[in-house]
């Protein structure tokens, strides 16, 4: 949300935030934001802020957060269903991507493997596409291979500090 800028008119349109839902609260009202009218949501093409990470957020249990883009999933594919079979798996793929560097975040090495490997299974095409793909397949295979000095030099050189 740092970094979202908007109408006010179209926050106040699309309502208040889901309480029923515990994470992926921000996707669930930017869709809706984007459903209210074409091109209502856009998308600036430089990092504009930095995200800190720590243990003790919301978003640092993969498992947790993956149940809640289930959770929104359902949700779009009951307000929006043609739309959602459009962009579900791409959308999906790129989710399972940030799945797979949040449990490298945590050390889950194997689990992050088999995350990114979920994620070229559910769009192919789109994964060999993007690059962040191809990084998050390389430090992924670099956690469940690497010995554990070398795998801690490689992390200290790029400047990457894992939390466990």
């Amino acid at each position: 949300m740092s970094a979202v800028v908007m109408r006010r008119a179209a926050a106040e349109r699309a309502g208040m935030f889901n309480p029923d839902l515990v994470r992926c609260v921000d996707f669930e009202f930017f869709l809706r934001v984007a459903c209210l009218r074409p091109n209502n949501i856009c998308s600036v093409p430089e990092v504009l802020s930095l995200y800190r990470r720590h243990e003790k957020q919301r978003t640092s249990d993969w498992r947790l957060m993956q149940e809640g883009w289930n959770q929104l999933l359902s949700l779009t594919r009951r307000h929006a269903p043609e739309e959602t079979a459009v962009v579900e798996k791409r959308a999906s793929s790129n989710m399972h991507r940030y799945f797979a560097a949040v449990a490298y975040q945590s050390g889950s090495f194997a689990d992050s493997f088999r995350l990114i490997r979920e994620s070229f299974g559910l769009s192919p095409i789109a994964f060999f596409r993007d690059s962040r793909n191809w990084i998050m397949t390389a430090v992924a295979l670099s956690g469940l291979t690497l010995p554990k000095r070398a795998l801690l030099a490689c992390e200290r050189i790029a400047g990457f500090q894992r939390s466990a």
